[in-house]
């Protein structure tokens, strides 16, 4: 995070020197990505993108009224990291992670993921050995028991 902190301001203030106006937009972007390419790093690829919407909104929505724009702003924010939780947990810092699982009094480590395993997104990865106990009563799909128990 200082990596990417140091760098946004020395382009901030880099375009200010250079053009004598204060929205670096632009150049930060351009910096960011290429920064990329020498850093490759998800923590870095989302704080510029995130700098970016952050910036967007500021610059262009200052004016604009979005009813409830909190609210869908929220929601989608939400929804995004309960996405990664479920569908993909190993993309998820650590830190977030014991955080969702403490919030959920571990009833997240509890998820089949194993049945988005076969739509190509890896989600038993951080659990391999994870099988559910289910009641076959209570199942009604016969082919379940042959993806929860593949190995």
């Amino acid at each position: 995070k200082e990596f990417s902190f140091i760098l946004l301001q020395i382009s901030r203030c880099g375009y200010s020197w250079c053009t004598n106006q204060a929205s670096p937009l632009s150049l930060c972007g351009a910096v960011g990505g290429l920064s990329l390419f020498f850093y490759p790093n998800i923590s870095v690829a989302m704080y510029v993108f995130w700098k970016f919407i952050e910036g967007f909104f500021f610059s262009y929505c200052k004016n604009l009224v979005i009813p409830y724009g909190d609210i869908i702003l929220y929601a989608l924010s939400t929804g995004y990291v309960a996405w990664n939780a479920v569908i993909e947990p190993q993309t998820l810092r650590e830190g977030y992670w014991k955080f969702l699982v403490g919030l959920t009094g571990n009833k997240i480590e509890l998820l089949n993921r194993r049945l988005f395993d076969i739509f190509g997104y890896n989600s038993s990865k951080k659990f391999p050995h994870f099988i559910p106990r289910l009641d076959p009563r209570f199942t009604s799909f016969d082919g379940i028991w042959s993806v929860i128990h593949h190995d």
